[in-house]
């Protein structure tokens, strides 16, 4: 099927069927578009949080056993996470292991 006009100047540059099926694959274009740009904002802020709750975590273990005013405990004191990206971690994670990795989305 020509969707394309070729024959007089008079007549459309693409029939209507065509341009409404374009015009359709367009929106679900769309539409797909914007979840996976949601999906990908989440993602990053969910990296954000366990890179966060990671770096923390491993400060308070070398932290372990030095002195009260050693590098190491300023360090971990730094790195403190606060309770919201701990509550989130943990709710991220336990979300997909629950419903299968990357469920939480």
């Amino acid at each position: 099927e020509d969707y394309f006009s070729s024959s007089s100047s008079s007549s459309p540059l693409i029939h209507t069927n065509a341009s409404l099926r374009l015009r359709q694959s367009a929106e679900i274009l769309a539409v797909s578009a914007e979840k996976c740009l949601a999906h990908i904002v989440t993602l990053r802020f969910r990296l954000t949080d366990l890179m966060k709750w990671i770096r923390g975590t491993a400060a308070q273990v070398r932290a372990r056993n030095t002195a009260m005013d050693s590098i190491q405990r300023e360090t971990a004191r730094k790195r403190r996470v606060p309770d919201g990206v701990v509550r989130r971690v943990a709710e991220f994670l336990s979300s997909s292991t629950k419903s299968g990795v990357g469920a939480g989305l």
